[in-house]
Parts: structure tokens; C-alpha cells; sequence
């Protein structure tokens, strides 16, 4: 019974902070990560082979991949699926720059059984032609503040890499300040 007084209380805070929808998706992003077989393979896939398509055009003057919490993951194994498909990715123009933005990556990458999603993130921190920008906040408890993915998937700190960058967004003057606020009154 408290259990569900609690939840129902809370319901409205947590149903906005999209618990609900992690939870749910949170088995295939499990699968995802551990390199079993799923749903999200065949979109990583072509857009992988996208990204390489563009490059290859060289229309653009840098692509840009954004991943938010969950997507996140997503995006930097895109990337990894694109430099595997071309080595030099990036090298020629255009640029290729990947940015993560509320990571929840971390929940993955530490499980013994992510191999391949820890590669991923060693490849991508230690590829010089590929910028990757981690954007954290201290306010989001889904995200890790603080937390170097590099360091966390085993990277040695005198290891050369040259990303991620990571920055601190201050949720407080963002869209879901109001929320924040809410929830600390």
C-alpha cells in the first residue's frame, strides 16, 4: 500500500521526468547495449551508412549527431557503426561532431556484459576526427554529473584521447526549470 500512495502521489513528477518511458524501453536499450540483437540495430545501421553517404557527398561542412538521455547511446554507436564503415570518417572534410546530451550511456557501458558499447565509447574518446561533446547537468539525476565516460568504460587516465569535452548545462534557466522547481517546493 505505501508503495502505491507514494507512486500515486508522485505520479504527475515522475510521469514528466519520462520514467514511465525509460522503464519501458529500458530491456531493448539493455539487449542494445549487451550487443544482442534488436529493434534499434536496423535504424543504427542506415543511418550509420548515411552519415558515411554525406560525408563521402561532402555537401556539408560538418555533420552533426545529437543524442539525448537514452539516445545518447544511440548516437555514439551510430558514429562507432560509421567509422567502422569508414575509417576516415572525418579526416576529409566535413567535420563529424556527435554531442550527448543527459547521457544516461553510463547505466549501460559499466555492465560486464557491454563490451562492445565500451569499445565504442574508447574508439570515439581517442578518434581525433571525431568531436564529441558530453553536456551534463547536476540537476538531473538520470545523467551522471560529474562522470568522465572515458574513465568510467576503463580508460587509463594517461591514455591519449582528445574527447569528450564535457560541460555543465544549468537546468535551472532551461525548459525544465520549471519542472525542477516544481518538484523541489
Amino acid at each position: 500500500g505505501c508503495g502505491l500512495v507514494s507512486l500515486g502521489r508522485w505520479g504527475p513528477v515522475v510521469g514528466g521526468m519520462f520514467v514511465n518511458q525509460l522503464k519501458n524501453c529500458w530491456p531493448y536499450l539493455r539487449d542494445f547495449a549487451r550487443g544482442k540483437p534488436s529493434d534499434f540495430d536496423r535504424s543504427v545501421e542506415v543511418l550509420a551508412e548515411r552519415i558515411v553517404g554525406a560525408a563521402k557527398a561532402g555537401d556539408a561542412d560538418e555533420i552533426l549527431l545529437v543524442g539525448h538521455s537514452a539516445g545518447a547511446m544511440l548516437a555514439l554507436t551510430t558514429i562507432g557503426r560509421a567509422l567502422e564503415r569508414d575509417p576516415d570518417l572525418g579526416i576529409r572534410r566535413p567535420n563529424v561532431a556527435v554531442i550527448t546530451v543527459g547521457s544516461i550511456t553510463p547505466l549501460f557501458a559499466m555492465h560486464p556484459a557491454a563490451t562492445r558499447l565500451r569499445h565504442t565509447i574508447k574508439v570515439i574518446a581517442t578518434e581525433p576526427s571525431v568531436q564529441w561533446a558530453d553536456c551534463q547537468a547536476r540537476e538531473d539525476f538520470m545523467n551522471f554529473s560529474g562522470f568522465d565516460p572515458g574513465a568510467g568504460v576503463g580508460m587509463e587516465p594517461g591514455e591519449p584521447r582528445g574527447t569528450p569535452v564535457r560541460g555543465t548545462i544549468p537546468v535551472a534557466s532551461s525548459l525544465w526549470g520549471g519542472l525542477l522547481r516544481t518538484i523541489e517546493s
